[in-house]
């Protein structure tokens, strides 16, 4: 069965947190676990969108990819810093 729901990113991360205690801790740990693969499917498929309309020229394509280079480059700099991510985002660029 699928089933659809609206999740945030408080839904995903609650309860991920440094508790001190082992059991706990081991929880916080499988809960890491579980966002990673939840979070490499969602990559995947935007790398998979991101490849669609590469090179595409209508309107809507062009949209997609910019969004798409928009949300990589929030997030690089939401992991990495701003220093960082800027260099990231040039040897990208640098790479297409």
């Amino acid at each position: 069965m699928k089933v659809k729901a609206i999740v945030t990113g408080n839904d995903l991360t609650e309860g991920i947190r440094f508790y001190g205690d082992t059991n706990y801790d081991d929880e916080t740990i499988e809960r890491l676990k579980q966002l990673a693969m939840v979070l490499e499917d969602v990559v995947s498929d935007l790398e998979s969108l991101d490849r669609q309309v590469n090179d595409r020229q209508e309107y809507s394509a062009k949209e997609i990819k910019r969004q798409l280079d928009t949300m990589r480059n929030d997030l690089l700099w939401t992991a990495f810093g701003e220093e960082m991510a800027e260099d990231i985002i040039k040897l990208l660029e640098v790479a297409e």
